[in-house]
């Protein structure tokens, strides 16, 4: 390997960027370091999900599909023109909706269910939940919060869906 490959310099790594040779982690050779998760659901939000399931085909007549982990920009936008769109976008950026209900015909989102445990506890994580209220109603989009429990039940959980739909 000459020196220049085993040690480029500032200009000769400038050179090896502009080439396509870009560092580890910016799309550079070699193995990519992705991996599988073994899970998309913790045990809790899995135990969760079994009994939403249940409750939102049952209270619509098998009428909705339980969406997990959706990315809140799947589900916003913002209108055209919007002032400050970075700052706006940033809000929601990189946030998801723990359960979304969508109609099974269409999916179109009816209605996201969060799923709050002790990390909801904190200053920042009851901000955080706090803008995604704001946003969720600012776009007409129903949102319920469940507290966490070691189980659930099922008719109680149908209805503050119900409750929460009705308005």
């Amino acid at each position: 390997m000459s020196d220049l490959q085993s040690n480029p310099g500032c200009l000769g790594r400038l050179l090896q960027l502009l080439a396509g040779g870009g560092a580890a982690g910016k799309g550079g050779e070699g193995p990519w370091p992705y991996r599988r998760k073994k899970y998309l659901l913790s045990r809790a939000e899995f135990s969760f999900f079994r009994v939403l399931q249940q409750v939102a085909g049952e209270a619509s007549g098998g009428e909705r599909v339980v969406c997990p982990k959706v990315n809140l920009n799947d589900l916003l936008y913002l209108e055209k023109g919007t002032e400050n769109r970075m700052a706006w976008l940033n809000k929601i950026n990189r946030k998801h909706a723990d359960y979304v209900l969508c109609d099974a015909q269409t999916m179109q989102p009816v209605m996201i269910v969060e799923l709050d445990d002790a990390s909801h506890q904190s200053a920042s994580a009851q901000k955080r939940d706090a803008d995604k209220d704001r946003a969720c109603a600012a776009a007409g989009l129903p949102l319920v919060r469940v507290r966490a429990a070691r189980a659930y039940d099922p008719a109680a959980l149908a209805e503050q869906l119900a409750s929460t739909l009705a308005g």
